[in-house]
């Protein structure tokens, strides 16, 4: 066999392992993409009795009482000062027929604290990851946030409250915070909206974008609760437009090439 000939052979050789080391990268990269794209719900207490605790139920693991994808559902009775009586989390990342809006949903049947110490707060963060749509990479996005609920045996002026915020990542773009102050009531639930009802901000999409919400609840007397809904809704509002700064940037980097004169034909 001549020269040229191995030559030939290592060449191919070397294609044929860059090819395969590319394809496993490439698959490697998928499975870390799909791996990445999970629905998680954490709890957590930074209060509670003999120190803070905090779990996370990520969607159709262990804790998770709804094997349905896209719904977290937590039944626990005993989380440090409360009771999480069907606490869901929602999203519609994996819904195909979900369309011009993505959807992120916490809702609380019942979140009742348990003992009668000083006031104390629950968290409940809700994350999803690797949203496709709506709209393309590029475009300027409407996040929105909204809170609603009812409250039941709350202690005239103790305070307690919910708050609700929503962010997008890898932006960092969160809404303002929403607050309710609950309002006394007797045993029957009283409903309550939170202020400003709802809160937006904008972010521009890449290929793909997390949303996520957290819900704070803070009750101060045994055997008070409260039910409610926070939603973060993403929404696209078309292909962002340049700030005024990147359009004169531009123009000024155009200007050299406006004034350049054409060589003359020797």
């Amino acid at each position: 066999m001549n020269r040229t000939s191995k030559m030939g052979i290592l060449a191919g050789g070397n294609a044929r392992r860059m090819l395969a080391i590319a394809a496993a990268l490439t698959a490697g990269l998928t499975l870390a993409s799909t791996a990445r794209a999970a629905l998680t719900l954490t709890l957590s207490e930074p209060g509670a009795p003999g120190g803070p605790i905090s779990t996370t139920i990520t969607d159709n693991g262990a804790g998770d009482q709804d094997l349905t994808t896209g719904s977290i559902e937590v039944n626990d009775p005993n989380f440090g000062d409360f009771k999480t009586n069907i606490l869901v989390g929602f999203s519609n990342r994996t819904d195909p027929t979900a369309g011009p809006v993505a959807d992120l949903e916490v809702q609380s049947l019942d979140v009742t604290k348990n003992t009668n110490v000083a006031a104390a707060t629950l968290i409940i963060t809700l994350q999803d990851t690797g949203f496709t749509f709506p709209g393309n990479a590029g475009d300027s996005m409407l996040l929105s946030s909204s809170l609603a609920g009812t409250v039941k045996n709350v202690t005239a002026g103790s305070g307690d409250n919910v708050t609700f915020q929503s962010t997008s990542n890898p932006s960092g773009t969160s809404t303002p915070v929403q607050s309710a102050v609950l309002p006394a009531a007797g045993t029957s639930p009283v409903p309550f909206t939170a202020s400003p009802a709802t809160t937006t901000a904008t972010f521009v999409r890449g290929a793909a974008f997390d949303l996520s919400n957290t819900t704070t609840i803070t009750l101060s007397s045994g055997n008070e609760s409260t039910n409610l809904s926070g939603t973060t809704t993403a929404v696209s509002q078309g292909p962002a437009i340049p700030e005024p700064t990147t359009l004169t940037l531009l123009g000024l980097a155009a200007l050299p090439m406006l004034h350049r004169r054409p060589r003359r034909r020797a």
